[in-house]
């Protein structure tokens, strides 16, 4: 029948919306005031039928549907006249007929009233079943509208094109006909909807449990199975909110309904082993198991493997925060003692109820304590109860009050705690693991990172921080082991590889953690890098002496182990544009350049032969091998950069290095320790001094350079804002300078043709969740976002990019919605009480033998794997998981996750395993809404009373 056109653009609408209305947005439809008017006899049908077949008691009983209800301009749009005639012979829903019943029922022959089965079955408004006797006869019945015919109808890709309204429809019919009465639903559901099954390992050992909460109950149990798209992936996506779940095929039919899928052309017969891994993929990947429960006792119709972001089923516990209507009869409980507060348990809980808390208790000798979900048992439920953020507050990671600083002072939050407990066990293979969910540069990390988790390490406020970067350092020394070196898996949630083509530019730290993860999730991604070889400035900006090139080498070859394809030697913009490279099917970048350039002082004479950037004569140490000096070096900055440049020139020829900065000794932005070591060196540090001018010889090279007292470096509001004494000088004869003071981003012609904004420092503007730029295609990272930063900083940009072009490529997905910020907060260090922990001093590594300055060779050495054991068990591991009991689901999935034994389900609300018939739901109803009404008014009398 033909499509009326309809606008989807629905801000009018949307400015009345108020608190108990459901969730909805300005892409939903709305029906028009004269909706239904075509056709009076049409239309008063359609009433009737969807009367019959309306979950809305009040409407059902009241007879108050009306042609401004999703049921009825849904079904009007999808049926003939005719077809809604023949809809209306059943009588009621759920009741099934044969062919030849309704043939006999609706005046038709046999071959008219098969094809009109057929077709209706294939809109999804009929239900195909089997009589449960020896000859097993179709027969066929009118569905409910959830679960039932609006799933059906989504299934279809054919009549949701044409009825895009569809969307809209299934959005509403999982919510309308709930708001107002889910808090009278008891544990189990009611035979409303779905129902959780928990992880089968996860119960396996739990003795009490019975074998409906099994996964492989069911499956034993039918002899079909056949599997499908996933309809509120579908539903969301079209809606624009999708979470980044992508569409494909994984709710799965058992028995009949596999069979009626498959005749539909809405899915495929799949065998018991493929049910198997479909289901073990959806665990891998965060997806939680729910069964159909409208059948009552032993009887479902699918495993739906939900995608919490955006799940239907899911949404009607958390949207009204009342888990009986899906949870299953288990909940989560942490053995605190064995926790490490890894997060890993937090990542995958569907529903926020794991967060990371602490576990050392407060001075007073008091154990932190949590707030816990409130819950309609005893309370009334208005609207105002509800929680419409449900999809953002499920992907809060911590509590208020903190967790282990280490975990919050990383910029990629790694599982610190986690990876330690498994040194101090000697289970360094499953830490390298650990850490590279998080970090795919642990050896470099090792060797070159700045220490903020040290910094932060609540051991240090005893006696010396934990030595955090030297035992991920030992751990990430065996991923540089061919032999044993750790790959992970790659593939997307269908277990397969996606088609859409990543161009990430930029093969620095950045850009290659953005390569990772898209090629871990199943991308084909292309790095192009204008050097001859990847690594940016981890190979062609830090000496070897702190970082050796075989090190970065070998974890850059996990990456072309993945599959990541690497493009050197090509500088998009001059070798090829952006445009062309959409035009060979890219359809999102990740821009991660880095900051290549230097930056003069602008001072009269820096044109001096002799004066070059510190990252110039860097860059032409590590790829030219062209960076001899000799005579005299100055070096001008205070910052790492600078030290690097110093320790190198001292390397190079230098007679002698000396180094100047604006800052105070305490004020130097340099790490203290690179700083001490510089000084081992014999390089000469005078803080307090800007340059003022270079002087040149007759040939115009550099004779020496003077410098200004600097009284101070910034305004009261910290603000960068040097201030100098004009009159107080100091001249430094010198045949080198090498100017250190700040980068610079060089575009080229890169951006050519482009939307995408710069800053006035040069670096490009996006937005600070999703790093998306005003170009829609490109996104960006590291160091040309952020200005000049740590590998580390730009290793967690990295994964966020990700997390954005993985949502962008595929529309219909928003870029913010149930995306994990990844934030955390630090727990009150001047609150808590140690006792009892390991007095041992902190492990120092060893050095190879060799004089520092005279060699780029890296003389440390990692710690061994006693005094790594040694230096685990100073850990005061000062974080744990805790579980809301009141909001979990019972589905198992943080189990999966953790390597410690440290959470278990255990069957706590039994009765949650009763299923029930859709029919008898308001028998099963009744007794637990007195129930409930009793305790209600036994609270209100507590409340007087106080």
């Amino acid at each position: 029948m033909a499509t009326k056109q309809i606008d989807f653009h629905n801000e009018e609408r949307m400015k009345d919306w108020k608190i108990g209305d459901p969730m909805i947005n300005e892409r939903d439809y709305w029906p028009p005031e004269d909706e239904g008017t075509e056709d009076p006899e049409k239309t008063e049908m359609v009433l009737k039928l969807v009367t019959m077949i309306t979950d809305r008691y009040v409407k059902k009983f009241t007879g108050k549907i009306n042609t401004r209800d999703p049921e009825f301009w849904a079904v009007n749009h999808i049926l003939t006249k005719e077809e809604v005639r023949f809809c209306l012979s059943f009588k009621k829903t759920r009741t099934p007929y044969t062919v030849d019943q309704l043939a006999r029922m609706n005046h038709l022959s046999v071959q008219e009233t098969k094809a009109m089965v057929k077709r209706l079955c294939w809109i999804g408004i009929l239900e195909m079943t089997r009589k449960e006797d020896g000859a097993r006869e179709k027969m066929y019945n009118i569905p409910i509208f959830v679960p039932g015919s609006a799933e059906f109808m989504m299934m279809n890709d054919k009549l949701t094109d044409e009825h895009p309204e569809l969307a809209t429809f299934f959005n509403l019919m999982t919510q309308i006909p709930l708001g107002g009465i889910t808090q009278m639903v008891p544990p189990g559901g009611a035979g409303i909807g779905m129902h959780v099954i928990p992880v089968e390992k996860a119960i396996s050992m739990e003795n009490q449990s019975v074998s409906v909460e099994h996964l492989s109950h069911w499956l034993n149990k039918y002899d079909k199975y056949s599997v499908g798209i996933c309809t509120c992936r579908k539903q969301q996506t079209m809606r624009g909110e999708g979470s980044g779940e992508i569409e494909g095929e994984f709710c799965m039919g058992v028995g009949d309904m596999a069979e009626y899928c498959v005749d539909r052309g809405m899915g495929r017969y799949i065998t018991y082993e493929e049910a198997l891994e479909i289901l073990e993929r959806a665990e891998r990947h965060g997806f939680v198991h729910q069964i159909t429960n409208i059948d009552g006792e032993n009887k479902i119709v699918a495993i739906c493997n939900c995608a919490p972001g955006v799940c239907n089923a899911l949404r009607t516990s958390q949207l009204y925060n009342t888990p009986n209507l899906s949870a299953s009869a288990y909940r989560a409980h942490v053995e605190k003692e064995k926790c490490v507060a890894c997060g890993k348990c937090v990542e995958v809980c569907p529903v926020g109820a794991a967060k990371l808390g602490q576990k050392l208790c407060h001075k007073d000798g008091t154990e932190q304590t949590y707030p816990k979900t409130e819950l309609p048992n005893t309370e009334k439920w208005p609207a105002t109860k509800w929680n419409y953020d449900y999809r953002d507050t499920s992907k809060i990671n911590c509590y208020d009050t903190g967790t282990a600083p280490c975990k919050t002072a990383c910029p990629a939050h790694l599982a610190i705690q986690g990876y330690i407990q498994m040194a101090k066990e000697g289970r360094f293979q499953d830490a390298l693991k650990l850490i590279k969910q998080d970090n795919p540069f642990p050896a470099v990390c090792g060797a070159i990172c700045n220490r903020r988790c040290e910094d932060a390490c609540t051991r240090g406020t005893i006696d010396e921080p934990l030595a955090i970067d030297e035992i991920k350092k030992y751990i990430a020394s065996l991923d540089l082991n061919e032999t044993e070196r750790y790959v992970p898996l790659c593939e997307n949630d269908e277990g397969k590889f996606h088609t859409e083509k990543i161009a990430v530019i930029g093969g620095g730290p950045a850009g290659l953690s953005a390569a990772y993860y898209l090629r871990m999730h199943g991308y084909p991604v292309t790095v192009y890098e204008k050097e001859k070889r990847p690594g940016g400035m981890m190979l062609n900006g830090i000496p070897s002496f702190r970082l050796e090139k075989d090190v970065v080498a070998a974890e850059i070859d996990v990456l072309r182990q993945m599959g990541v394809e690497f493009e050197c030697g090509v500088e998009v913009g001059r070798d090829v544009t952006l445009d062309e490279l959409r035009a060979r099917g890219f359809q999102a970048f990740y821009i991660a350049i880095g900051m290549q350039g230097g930056r003069m002082t602008g001072v009269p004479g820096e044109d001096a032969r002799g004066v070059e950037t510190g990252v110039d004569f860097l860059r032409r140490m590590n790829l030219k091998d062209q960076g001899k000096l000799s005579g005299r070096t100055v070096v001008v900055g205070g910052g790492n950069v600078a030290i690097d440049v110093a320790r190198s020139a001292i390397r190079a020829g230098s007679s002698s290095v000396t180094m100047l900065c604006l800052e105070s000794d305490s004020e130097m932005p340099a790490a203290k320790d690179e700083v001490a070591e510089a000084r081992e060196e014999g390089i000469f540090i005078e803080n307090g001094w800007g340059p003022k001018e270079i002087i040149k010889n007759e040939d115009g090279t550099v004779k020496s350079i003077v410098f200004k007292r600097c009284t101070s470096v910034y305004d009261e509001e910290h603000r960068f804002c040097p201030q100098y004494d004009e009159n107080q000088t100091k001249t430094i004869e010198c045949e080198n300078i090498l100017l250190s003071i700040g980068q610079s981003v060089q575009w080229g012609e890169l951006l050519k043709g482009s939307k995408v904004e710069l800053r006035p420092n040069g670096c490009a503007m996006a937005d600070p969740v999703t790093y998306q730029t005003a170009e829609p295609d490109i996104f960006v990272g590291g160091d040309v976002y952020h200005g000049a930063r740590f590998v580390i900083d730009a290793i967690a940009t990295g994964r966020e990019g990700y997390v954005s072009i993985n949502r962008f490529v595929h529309p219909g997905n928003s870029l913010t919605i149930n995306r994990d910020l990844r934030q955390f907060i630090e727990l009150d260090k001047e609150d808590i009480q140690v006792e009892g922990f390991d007095q041992a001093k902190r492990q120092l590594p060893g050095h190879k033998e060799g004089i520092a300055k005279e060699t780029f060779k890296d003389l440390r050495l990692t710690l061994t794997r006693e005094q790594v054991q040694e230096e685990a068990r100073r850990c005061l591991s000062c974080g744990a998981t805790t579980v809301d009991e009141n909001r979990c689901i019972g589905c198992g999935l943080c189990t999966t996750r953790c390597e410690f034994d440290a959470i278990h389900l255990t069957r706590d609300v039994p009765a949650a395993s009763k299923m029930v018939r859709t029919e008898d739901k308001l028998q099963a109803l009744l007794p637990y809404v007195a129930k409930r009404g009793g305790n209600i008014a036994v609270n209100l009398i507590k409340k007087r009373k106080k």
